[in-house]
């Protein structure tokens, strides 16, 4: 009967890790599932991630800077565009503080900041934390993918990605 019971618990355990999801792949779930109750298809979306591959289909990059925004500064260089103007790239950070714990003009690049791509109809993915941020957004058949770094004092860099999508 132990023998019997031994062979019982290691089908649950083989089940389990077949069929309950690795700590990895959970959040992936979790967006599958979103897109089901939005109403995308189970055909489209497996159609989606059959279509992604390792190796991307991309155009060269093309990098640009800006002035970050904060709560104390605020400038007409605060954003760039992309993408024949139809994606804008701008940042709020925190201000920075002297050695006197004075507030300076700038943002404080070691603090977590706040990255937003607008897509021409007002659509935004937002990017929170610190600096490197990412972020991705599909136009069409294009995947534009942003990458922000901090730049010289009170700038960041964007390095956009082109890639065919998906």
């Amino acid at each position: 009967q132990a023998q019997a019971l031994q062979q019982r618990i290691a089908e649950w355990q083989t089940r389990y890790e077949r069929e309950v999801p690795r700590q990895e792949l959970r959040p992936l779930m979790g967006l599958i599932e979103q897109r089901l109750k939005d109403g995308v298809t189970l055909d489209r979306l497996s159609f989606v991630v059959g279509q992604a591959s390792s190796v991307r289909d991309c155009q060269g990059a093309e990098t640009k800077r800006f002035l970050v925004r904060t709560p104390l500064a605020s400038s007409a260089n605060s954003y760039v565009t992309f993408a024949n103007n139809t994606l804008t790239v701008s940042a709020l950070g925190e201000t920075a503080l002297n050695a006197e714990g004075r507030p300076e003009a700038w943002f404080d690049p070691e603090k977590p900041m706040t990255v937003t791509v607008t897509k021409i109809g007002g659509e935004e993915k937002v990017a929170t934390g610190p600096l490197p941020l990412t972020q991705s957004v599909v136009v069409g058949s294009v995947e534009h993918r942003f990458s922000v770094i901090a730049g010289p004092r009170g700038f960041v860099q964007v390095t956009a990605d082109r890639c065919r999508y998906p």
